[in-house]
């Protein structure tokens, strides 16, 4: 069954994604965004652990959120192009791959502290 989440910007209240769903195991992990076209408007994958991403294969750009297990923001990378690597960020417990320009669109920045909550309301430490 899969785990969907909505998070939310504390600083501004702003939904980041409300369907977001995690990679936290091997296989999962591996998977990431492969083989789809696109995400959607309010749809966002957490991979956890992870520290930096890879774009290779992937079809379109995407937007990086780098986030402590505090789920405080220390980094992100705006439009991020297929075959390219990531910014490594040391800090990061975890990263949110969000539709590129959202970061722009939500004005997501290094400091802010985020929700990450179960689709059914139910706050979580994921």
């Amino acid at each position: 069954m899969k785990r969907i989440f909505r998070i939310i910007d504390t600083r501004s209240g702003i939904p980041i994604a409300t369907q977001a769903l995690v990679a936290d195991n091997l296989l999962t992990r591996f998977k990431g965004l492969l083989g789809r076209n696109e995400l959607q408007s309010g749809e966002a994958l957490i991979i956890k652990p992870c520290r930096m991403v890879h774009m290779f294969f992937m079809r379109f750009p995407i937007d990086v959120v780098f986030c402590t297990a505090e789920h405080m923001v220390v980094e992100t990378q705006a439009i991020l192009k297929p075959w390219r690597l990531s910014m490594h960020v040391p800090s990061a417990s975890y990263v949110i791959e969000l539709p590129a320009g959202m970061c722009k669109k939500t004005n997501i920045r290094r400091g802010d502290v985020l929700i990450v909550e179960r689709e059914l309301g139910e706050s979580s430490k994921s």
